[in-house]
């Protein structure tokens, strides 16, 4: 009777004493609001944006699209509900960049957005252009203190703290 509680507790205070089990996967409820390739904000290397009110987004949103005219309409978001995050793989050197939306979803206390950058294919013809793929996307309000752009392999690019 002895060995067998030993047995069945080892493997709990082993658990427990390094780090237990990996946090979940919780999946999150989104919107894509927007995406495109021609951002006017000129990021270099991938970038999260968090908008948490409404006239911080129309602000943002303004300098987003500052290079053309007419500007398009902005999305609406409901800021009582949630947060908008822009999203960006920084500047590609040709046309034919987007970003394609993985998954969205709370691991702790970050808000994981996972996504990846489609290019077009090697010996297609593409303007020889400076491009900034985006996506806007609209998430909950509560549940995170940071959030993070991640690649489909895991691996952190950008994040915002909040």
């Amino acid at each position: 009777m002895r060995k067998t509680v030993f047995f069945i507790l080892l493997p709990l205070v082993f658990l427990l004493a390094f780090g237990g089990t990996p946090q979940e996967k919780e999946g999150v409820d989104h919107s894509v609001l927007e995406s495109g390739d021609n951002a006017a904000l000129d990021y270099r290397k991938p970038t999260v944006e968090v908008l948490s009110d409404t006239k911080e987004y129309a602000s943002f949103y303004t300098r987003l699209h500052s290079g053309r005219v007419p500007r398009p309409k902005q999305p609406q978001a409901d800021f009582t509900a949630g947060r908008v995050v822009f999203i960006s793989f920084g500047t590609q050197h040709t046309a034919g960049y987007r970003i394609e939306l993985i998954n969205v979803y709370l691991r702790g206390e970050i808000l994981v957005v996972e996504a990846m950058i489609n290019s077009p294919l090697k010996d297609s013809m593409q303007a020889q252009v400076v491009t900034h793929p985006y996506l806007l996307v609209f998430v909950p309000k509560t549940g995170y203190r940071r959030v993070e752009l991640r690649d489909t392999k895991g691996e952190t690019l950008a994040f915002k703290s909040l």
